[in-house]
């Protein structure tokens, strides 16, 4: 499973900084730059939810990750935004978690 992971997270860097040259390379190169920084960045969001995804009770990780590539498809320009939404989620999910079991 390590090995699957290291790839995953070469593959999302490779495709983002070949987006990135790309994108400088000039105008009749821009499609495949958009294409290669968006996969690259889906990619880099599953990488990081790969040890996630593997534990019980992680179906909504799958949802967001799928709500995340429909909105990259269907409004590029709020990437960004949707890709910070998802780290957060993917970060402090399990905290609100532990929180809400301690409190009870």
């Amino acid at each position: 499973m390590l090995r699957q992971r290291q790839i995953l997270g070469a593959l999302a860097i490779s495709l983002v900084v070949v987006g990135g040259f790309l994108a400088l390379a000039g105008a009749e190169r821009q499609d495949m730059a958009g294409l290669c920084v968006r996969v690259g960045l889906i990619l880099g969001a599953v990488w990081l939810a790969l040890p996630d995804l593997q534990r019980p009770g992680a179906k909504w990780l799958f949802a967001a990750i799928g709500i995340f590539a429909f909105i990259v498809a269907k409004f590029p320009k709020l990437t960004i935004y949707a890709g910070i939404v998802l780290l957060a989620l993917a970060i402090l999910r399990p905290r609100i978690a532990s929180y809400a079991n301690r409190r009870s």
